[in-house]
Formats: structure tokens, C-alpha cells, sequence
């Protein structure tokens, strides 16, 4: 194939060059979006229904019992030690003031919350590793988006951890 690089040619090249560029953009930017999915509130609720509809009961009360101490947790810390995330995030109530605290991490807290439960219920070193792996792409894609800083995401995984552990403690 021979390009025309005279009157018009060069262009198109160029512009389905650029094309290209923006829909790898589009892709990082979607692959990101959805490593952060991992501690979502969906992903967290899809898996607590899973562990009802499948009838494990124990699991269920656990996660349930598990976000619950999380958030008795996260929300305090949030309200009483507010930092603004690195995008900066406008608030006009208090609940908007706690989302929009960027210390610590609740998707970090939750996604840690979730490695240790199910990787307890499961008691298998792969489980675990996924998990760990997605817990911390989780976090690494918190930071890129600019939803938090690398010392938020740390945090939030230390709020799960804590959290795991009062559970174990209230059992």
C-alpha cells in the first residue's frame, strides 16, 4: 500500500493517528475506572447478595457486620480530619463534606475488608493472592484518578484491616 502524502493524504494519516491515541486514552482511562470497581459500594452489595442467595449465612452476616464497623470508622475520620482530594471536590452539605474527604480511602477499606473475609471464608492462599492483587490495583487506580493520595489509599487499607479485626473480635 503506497500513501499519498500529497494534498490530504498526510492528514488522514494523521487523523487516524490521532483517532487511535484517543480511544487508547479512552481505554486507560475505562481500565482504570474499573480496577477502582473492586471497592465500590456495587461490588461490595454483589457480593453480599451472592453470599445470602448461596445461603451462606455466616459470610453474609460477616460482610454485613464487616462494612458496618468500616464505616463507624471511616465516616468519623472523614468529618473530624478532613483533606481534600487531589481533584479537589466541591461540598455544600455534611454528607457531601465525608464523600468528598479524601482520608482515608473507603474503597481501600472496603476492598481489604473483602480479601480478608472471603479469603478467611475460602481459607485458600489463590483466593487470597487474586484478592490481594485486586485490592491493591484497586488503590493504585485511586491514586491515578486522582480520587486520592498514596498515604489515603494506605489508610484505607489499614481501616479494612482494623475493621477485619474488631470483626473477629465481636464473633
Amino acid at each position: 500500500m503506497v500513501l499519498n502524502m500529497t494534498e490530504g493524504g498526510c492528514s488522514v494519516v494523521f487523523k487516524r493517528f490521532i483517532n487511535s491515541l484517543r480511544w487508547i486514552s479512552f481505554m486507560k482511562a475505562e481500565v482504570y475506572r474499573e480496577m477502582s470497581l473492586l471497592g465500590s459500594v456495587i461490588s461490595y452489595s454483589t457480593v453480599v447478595l451472592l453470599a445470602l442467595a448461596f445461603k451462606e449465612f455466616t459470610l453474609f452476616f460477616d460482610l454485613v457486620l464487616g462494612l458496618l464497623i468500616c464505616l463507624a470508622v471511616v465516616w468519623p475520620v472523614k468529618y473530624f480530619f478532613f483533606r481534600r482530594r487531589p481533584d479537589n471536590t466541591k461540598y455544600k452539605s455534611i454528607i457531601q463534606k465525608i464523600d468528598a474527604s479524601s482520608f482515608p480511602s473507603t474503597h481501600s477499606a472496603r476492598s481489604v475488608l473483602i480479601l480478608l473475609i472471603i479469603g478467611g471464608f475460602f481459607h485458600s492462599y489463590s483466593v487470597y493472592s487474586i484478592l490481594a492483587v485486586l485490592a491493591f490495583l484497586n488503590g493504585f487506580s485511586r491514586v491515578y484518578q486522582k480520587r486520592h493520595f498514596v498515604s489515603d489509599v494506605l489508610g484505607g487499607y489499614a481501616v479494612g484491616a482494623v475493621s477485619f479485626v474488631l470483626l473477629t473480635l465481636l464473633r
